[in-house]
């Protein structure tokens, strides 16, 4: 289950001890049809980093020209268990 925004938070900081300064849920199950994985985007003082919750987590640190589908993708490459679709969404981030 996707967690909230507090809770997402709190996790990029104990994992990387960078403070989030602005957190934003990208993808957000169940209101995504393409399943079970959220993608939230976070800014710190140190750069723009992605967090993708689902069976686990992962973070990764956005790299020049990447997406939130990037993030997303490389999420699955990992763990191919949560296998959901790679359909861009309407209105989704470019």
């Amino acid at each position: 289950m996707p967690a909230d925004t507090l809770a997402i938070g709190r996790f990029f900081l104990e994992r990387t001890g960078l403070r989030p300064q602005f957190i934003t849920a990208i993808r957000q199950p169940p209101l995504d049809p393409k399943g079970p994985v959220a993608v939230w985007s976070i800014l710190t003082q140190e750069g723009h980093f992605y967090v993708v919750d689902g069976r686990s987590r992962e973070i990764y640190r956005a790299q020049r020209n990447w997406r939130a589908e990037d993030a997303y993708r490389r999420y699955l490459e990992l763990h191919p268990e949560d296998g959901a679709t790679l359909e861009p969404a309407a209105g989704g981030e470019r």
